[in-house]
């Protein structure tokens, strides 16, 4: 999970791919000599699975991770810029994400040291301040060559099918900072885009549809014929997000971003980064409750 978007970087070709060592190679160590694995990044063999073992990895205190505020299922909490308007959290770690299992309705945020170093961890991205040679070589060690993704500035290590998780290592900075992620499950970003508009026929004709990976909420909005919907959540832990536009509701993935509205319910307006997750037809009901667009 992260707070911010991807600056652009070298293409996904500037990775190194060749032997992990110049033992394997039988190359002399001179400047042409292919990176050998830093033992920074030993963790990458056996990637860590709680918040504790990632912050051991790195060489950092949980609570230097974390941030301070009561964490509902992601750090930093509060979320904090990972490029700008922050001090690096050691020599070599710029800063860290990470999402954790957490049930919103059954469990109180978590609030302590050692409750975040037991949570198991969903996904993460770590930022580096240098070492990007190295972790690509730690990487290829364990997993060989990098693979293509969608992103040209992203290369993948290891097989979500074969170990259960994959790696995506970023191409570096001309500072060389760069970032490693880490997934349990194909992240969104690496799936081709949904056909939004075959998803609004789709619920039109049947009156449900899914939309995976989730689609951009405001073209979803537009498609049903209301560029500025209002959004609203009625459960008490406003975890669930819907707009209606007629009889189509459709479900955010995350809620929505945009500016807060007048209304007696919870109402906001879509962000340019809300996602839709699913449609469904519902029957026409009284709109007198729906937050007014001011």
């Amino acid at each position: 999970m992260r707070f911010f978007g991807r600056r652009g970087r070298r293409s996904a070709s500037a990775v190194p791919t060749g032997p992990t060592s110049t033992a394997d190679s039988g190359s002399p160590p001179d400047g042409g000599a292919r990176a050998v694995p830093s033992r920074q990044f030993d963790f990458v063999r056996n990637p860590p699975q709680r918040v504790g073992e990632l912050a051991k990895a790195l060489g950092l205190e949980v609570a230097v991770i974390w941030g301070g505020a009561p964490a509902n299922g992601w750090l930093p909490s509060p979320p904090r810029h990972l490029l700008t308007g922050t001090v690096p959290l050691s020599d070599t770690v710029r800063d860290v994400s990470l999402t954790f299992a957490y049930d919103v309705y059954h469990e109180r945020p978590v609030d302590s040291v050692e409750r975040l170093a037991a949570k198991e961890i969903k996904d993460f991205c770590v930022f580096f301040l240098a070492g990007h040679q190295e972790c690509a070589a730690a990487l290829e060690k364990c997993y060989g060559p990098p693979q293509p993704t969608l992103r040209d500035n992203s290369v993948r290590y290891g097989s979500l099918r074969g170990s259960g998780f994959a790696f995506f290592l970023s191409d570096a900075w001309p500072e060389g900072r760069f970032a490693l992620d880490w997934y349990r499950d194909e992240p969104d970003w690496n799936k081709r885009s949904a056909d939004l508009a075959a998803a609004v026929a789709e619920v039109r004709r049947q009156g449900f549809a899914s939309i995976h990976p989730p689609g951009s909420a405001l073209e979803v909005a537009r498609l049903l014929g209301d560029p500025d919907p209002v959004a609203q959540s009625t459960d008490v832990h406003l975890s669930r997000w819907t707009f209606r536009v007629g009889d189509i509701e459709a479900t955010l993935r995350y809620g929505a971003t945009g500016g807060m509205v007048d209304g007696p319910m919870w109402g906001r307006r879509l962000g340019e980064n809300d996602t839709v997750s699913l449609l469904a037809r519902v029957p026409r009901g009284d709109d007198s409750a729906s937050p007014r667009r001011g």
